[in-house]
């Protein structure tokens, strides 16, 4: 009876080996909690046919079980009814025409889409009404101008008609003078609920760069008070896999859940006209928006994972016919691709209590400890671009530094030494100490010996002392230095030029718990007024 026991537990076991990874690279989600009860849960969803909607496009829909649609406003109450039916947390936008190239007189315009708006409301509908969409095609001079006339025009008479939905400004067409264009339309952007972005890439790197899919964190600066809706968004690179766009589109979905001023992504498009039909949404990306936010069970989504996979190989062969006889080819030379390296090396282990010396214990009044008479050690060089990633690594050669002259290198919101107003004792007590407010970590000289910090909001939060860093007496042996952070540890090394790096960091701590929400805090790399060469920057994102 023991043996049999042992057997069938043997033989679970086994199967369970055999049961695949959860589909679409999924992880947890990164949880709005962090942000507190009064962020919402963002809305993953797609844009609706550009015709009338179809059988199979409800299916998909429900059996996706997304988040949101944005609809046409030529699209009936009827389909509202059908979609909320099938999925009764669904989410609801809905786009206002406007011709191309033209723009209605307002009364007319409002005239037209009233009815509409009402009878949806009517039926119990929460709208986000998009007035209109890329207007920024239009390129004649001044076009900015007047439409930002007509939009505040149309915008007041909308309120005044239907006065419960949420209206916004629509997203703007990339690379077509945006800055210029949201410059013009401030008034109108500011008196609106909410405002409209559109988010597409061509590869994963264009979709985490805040110059490209992500812009819209730049929007969210011009405009702070006003909640996000992504209106479109997708890879428009025809030739990516469908495996790819569905890992890519689950992927930009958890990236955006740290943002918690975004309330929906609507992915571009479910179905439609031919024209888009290289941006249709088969089941399995459809599938993959709809779960992105929700943690996985590796199990069960690994059994679901596999009867995918077995079914998209089996159905093809049983439908098959007989195969011809089969004809040997000259075998080909295949070049093996290596595979490249893993963007962090490492994963840090961190003691969640750390020992400190006296000399260790952190301070709430100043950063850094410097000699008497010394500048503080601000920023000489930063990054063009700010990043948003929960893994950062900075690798660099450095000349060693100077006793009793202070130098940081920083991964960070702003200059942590930049001193405010101009004066790096105001607000501090002490002369010679910078009063900064900013929020990120450094790798800091005091001017007598290496320390490694987080700082929040200018307060030090944590300040861990160096151990075994080569001593900077010879001012001819260059250092290695590297600083690599994820969400539940941060550690330096510094080790001699030439010399192997130490499997062990010089100083390693757990950041505070609030140090997590970082990733979703654009950072940049600072780096000193001090012989630098060979500077790496290194990130990801792991949502």
């Amino acid at each position: 009876m023991l043996l049999k026991r042992h057997v069938r537990f043997a033989s679970l076991a086994a199967l369970l080996l055999l049961v695949p990874a959860p589909p679409y690279d999924v992880l947890p989600a990164f949880a709005r909690y962090m942000r507190g009860a009064s962020a919402p849960p963002l809305a993953a969803g797609v844009h609706a046919p550009n015709r009338p909607w179809r059988e199979q496009d409800f299916d998909r829909v429900a059996r996706g079980g997304l988040g949101a649609v944005k609809l046409m406003s030529y699209h009936p109450p009827e389909s509202y009814a059908r979609l909320r039916g099938d999925v009764p947390r669904i989410q609801f936008a809905v786009r206002l025409d406007t011709p191309w190239n033209a723009l209605p007189h307002p009364e007319q315009f409002v005239a037209a889409n009233v009815p509409r708006l009402h009878a949806l409301i009517d039926a119990g509908y929460d709208l986000w009404v998009e007035i209109g969409n890329e207007p920024n095609l239009e390129l004649h001079p001044q076009a900015e101008v007047a439409f930002a006339r007509w939009y505040e025009e149309v915008l007041a008479r909308l309120r005044a008609a239907v006065p419960e939905a949420k209206y916004g400004f629509p997203g703007l067409a990339h690379d077509r003078r945006e800055s210029a264009w949201l410059k013009a339309n401030a008034a109108g952007i500011e008196a609106s609920d909410w405002i409209g972005v559109h988010a597409y890439w061509l590869n994963e790197r264009e979709m985490v760069d805040p110059r490209r899919a992500l812009r819209l964190i730049d929007v969210h600066r011009r405009f702070p008070r006003l909640p996000l809706l992504v209106t479109e968004a997708g890879n428009y690179n025809a030739a990516v896999s469908s495996a790819e766009r569905r890992r890519q589109y689950a992927r930009f979905v958890r990236v955006l859940d740290r943002l918690p001023y975004v309330r929906a992504v609507h992915y571009f498009i479910l179905s439609g006209t031919k024209e888009w039909q290289s941006f249709f949404l088969d089941n399995a990306t459809v599938a993959a928006v709809g779960g992105a936010l929700r943690d996985p069970a590796p199990l069960l989504d690994g059994l679901a994972e596999a009867r995918r996979t077995t079914l998209a190989a089996v159905v093809p062969l049983l439908a098959a016919r007989p195969a011809l006889p089969k004809v040997e080819a000259a075998p080909v030379a295949v070049t093996p691709v290596p595979t490249p390296p893993p963007s962090l090396r490492r994963r840090l282990l961190v003691d969640p209590n750390p020992v400190q010396d006296s000399g260790d214990t952190p301070t709430t009044s100043a950063s850094w400890f410097p000699a008497a008479g010394a500048v503080p050690p601000a920023a000489r060089l930063r990054t063009a671009s700010e990043y948003l990633a929960t893994h950062l690594s900075v690798r660099l050669e450095m000349a060693p530094p100077v006793p009793g002259t202070p130098l940081a290198v920083q991964l960070a919101e702003s200059d942590l030494f930049a001193p405010v107003g101009g004066d790096a004792s105001v607000g501090t007590g002490r002369p010679g100490r910078a009063a900064s407010v900013g929020t990120g970590f450094a790798l800091l000289w005091d001017g007598a010996r290496w320390r490694l910090q987080y700082l929040r909001s200018g307060e030090v939060l944590a300040d861990v002392r160096l151990a075994g860093v080569p001593s900077p007496s010879d001012e001819q042996a260059w250092y290695h230095v590297e600083v690599a952070l994820e969400p539940r540890s941060a550690a330096a090394w510094i080790w001699r030029r030439g010399d192997p790096q130490p499997e062990q960091p010089n100083a390693v701590f757990a950041p505070p718990e609030v140090a997590a929400a970082d990733g979703a805090r654009p950072r940049a790399l600072f780096l000193p007024a001090h012989p630098l060469v060979n500077v790496v920057l290194e990130g990801m994102t792991r949502d």
